[in-house]
């Protein structure tokens, strides 16, 4: 809940320290919490909770929605209006599957054979949501009647006319009907989560490539993350993965299985997977000593050399108490995928070096890397948590150009030491998602700035342009972030601590308006000396606007919205009606201050 609120990570445990933050952040407001899919049975914890709410904010005010499918729950916490769901009318069943299944992007074309046949299918569904949505996933891949009337007389979907099979009959036809045995095994492997489990899509992807289960067919010019992306996206849309959370670009970045999906696939996928006790490790079983995949639950990674050098992931969770790798590590050549993020890790031990096969490394608390890091010419995922900075030092990433493969680096911290220069960047052609980088301030000007490379970083989501916060000659920054140009299509931009007095011509030309086109978020942060605020109003999907600390700006004009008349909002994507001109057709959330 606090995580919630706050949008941060919480490490509070205690029950009392729990309440006094969210009384700290809620006061006197009301508020709406939502408990979904709830299968608690203890009445002394829900009395309990209960009592804590009651003096969180306006509580009188506020009010709590439950879900379960569990009537003992509903018995227990004796709602004020109980609202048991029933099954979905014929009229609403046909309209999720029609939405589904004829969805944006469809194979098939709409047509009254289709259509006929459709209907067919959701009367056997039997008003049961899970079964019309797999089903009608199902059929957004089939292309002709041909195949949906085999979708229609199939057997299995001749034993969803059973009450009591319709559901898993559903998952069962969509699992069955999945294009490749890799698909399948790819969810399969999403057990691990565990049920009612929530998992990130990247880590998923990356652990489905660290098993050799994303395998671009010759001459597709697609990279294994891009199947892993396909794979995840018919998953989703068949419902047998589900979303749980977007990002504020409206991607998925977060997904859990049904509990029932979960118990379909859980009987083929225990062999070979293992989440290990690791005094288990030490009793020499044969069967615990050929994992693919080894999740050390209590952290103790002095066992890795009781593992097989066959392990191809490792994880370590609740590792807090784990400060080192044992150098053993070296000999599990055939590692691919390495989260030591859980533990209290800041220095990596020399043999890493020789991990040549590791794909994604996830760190915290690091410090500094080892030397020959570069050695890891496979990695393409390094996550490096908090922003690098370690007890107030930045984690400098020397030689990190030499990595060709990488795709994900969270920062950059720009040094004039060896190997820490800006161009480092400029060698790293296949970035992806977000990238941040650091202490601009040692870029000595445009020539430097534009060996990084930014602008042929076509598939980077966000950028982040960062100085430090010292006084100095603002000349040099406007020259510097004349060399930064990125690609057009962000969707997330930002820059802090900028010290010139006028910004490049990228950031306000008008003769090219569908530049950040796709930009769907700005922050511009402590630009004293700036005498300019670039275009935004014309812009289609922006919707999230921080704009603070801009105190050389005595006013805003027209400029600011992007459109000098309607004569210019004439190419505007978001269209014109009439006279009138939409400015900032997306925008959700505004912040802005600090101005002269």
């Amino acid at each position: 809940m606090v995580e919630s609120l706050t949008g941060t990570n919480s490490n509070l445990t205690v029950v009392e320290a729990i309440v006094r933050k969210l009384n700290e952040v809620l006061k006197t407001k009301r508020f709406l919490l939502v408990l979904d899919d709830v299968w608690n049975e203890d009445a002394k914890k829900w009395d309990g909770m209960r009592e804590c709410l009651r003096g969180i904010g306006a509580s009188d005010e506020s009010r709590i929605i439950v879900t379960t499918r569990n009537e003992t729950v509903v018995s227990i916490m004796q709602p004020s209006f109980p609202c048991p769901l029933g099954i979905l009318s014929a009229g609403d069943s046909w309209e999720l599957f029609e939405k589904i299944a004829f969805g944006h992007g469809c194979a098939a074309v709409k047509t009254p054979e289709l259509i006929n046949i459709g209907r067919k299918i959701v009367a056997k569904c039997g008003g049961v949501p899970l079964a019309v949505a797999a089903i009608g996933g199902l059929l957004w891949y089939k292309k002709d009647e041909r195949e949906w009337s085999k979708i229609e007389n199939n057997k299995t979907m001749a034993a969803m006319e059973e009450a009591g099979r319709r559901v898993i009959s559903a998952i069962k036809l969509s699992y069955d009907h999945l294009p490749s045995l890799s698909l399948k095994q790819c969810l399969l492997y999403c057990t691990i989560v565990g049920k009612g489990g929530v998992a990130t899509v990247e880590s998923m992807i990356q652990l489905w490539m660290a098993q050799g289960l994303l395998n671009p067919s010759k001459g597709s010019h697609l990279e294994m993350e891009d199947v892993g992306r396909n794979y995840m996206s018919i998953l989703l849309r068949t419902s047998l993965l589900q979303v749980s959370e977007k990002d504020g670009f409206g991607r998925t970045i977060k997904f859990t299985i049904h509990d029932l999906v979960y118990d379909f696939v859980k009987e083929a996928a225990k062999e070979s997977i293992f989440l290990v006790p690791s005094v288990e490790l030490r009793s020499g079983r044969e069967s615990l000593l050929k994992p693919r995949t080894l999740i050390l639950s209590d952290g103790l990674a002095h066992d890795l050399p009781n593992v097989r050098k066959s392990l191809r992931v490792l994880r370590v969770v609740e590792g807090e108490h784990v400060k080192e790798l044992p150098t053993t590590i070296g000999k599990l050549k055939l590692l691919r995928y390495l989260d030591i993020s859980r533990t209290s890790i800041t220095e990596l031990p020399n043999p890493i070096t020789l991990l040549y096969n590791l794909q994604t490394m996830k760190l915290s608390n690091l410090q500094q890397l080892p030397k020959n890091f570069e050695n890891l010419a496979n990695l393409r995922h390094l996550c490096i948590e908090e922003d690098g900075i370690i007890n107030g030092k930045p984690c400098l990433l020397p030689d990190i150009g030499q990595l060709s493969s990488l795709q994900t680096l969270p920062f950059f911290y720009v040094s004039q030491d060896k190997g820490c220069q800006i161009d480092q960047l400029g060698r790293l052609h296949n970035l992806r998602g977000d990238l941040k980088i650091f202490d601009l301030q040692n870029v000595s000007n445009q020539e430097e700035a534009i060996k990084a490379k930014i602008s042929t970083k076509i598939n980077l989501d966000s950028l982040e342009l960062h100085w430090d916060t010292r006084t100095r000659d603002g000349s040099t920054d406007e020259d510097v972030l004349k060399g930064l140009e990125p690609d057009p299509n962000l969707k997330g931009f930002g820059m802090e601590n900028f010290m010139g007095r006028s910004l490049p011509s990228w950031m306000l030309t008008k003769s090219h308006p569908l530049v950040f086109r796709n930009l769907v978020k700005i922050l511009l942060r402590n630009f004293n000396k700036c005498q300019q605020i670039p275009p935004l109003g014309h812009l289609p999907h922006l919707n999230i606007v921080n704009i603070i600390g801009m105190k050389s700006v005595n006013c805003i004009g027209t400029d600011f919205f992007g459109w000098k008349n309607v004569d210019d909002a004439s190419c505007n994507p978001s269209g014109v009606a009439g006279d009138a001109v939409v400015l900032f057709p997306a925008l959700k959330r505004a912040n802005s201050g600090g101005y002269a």
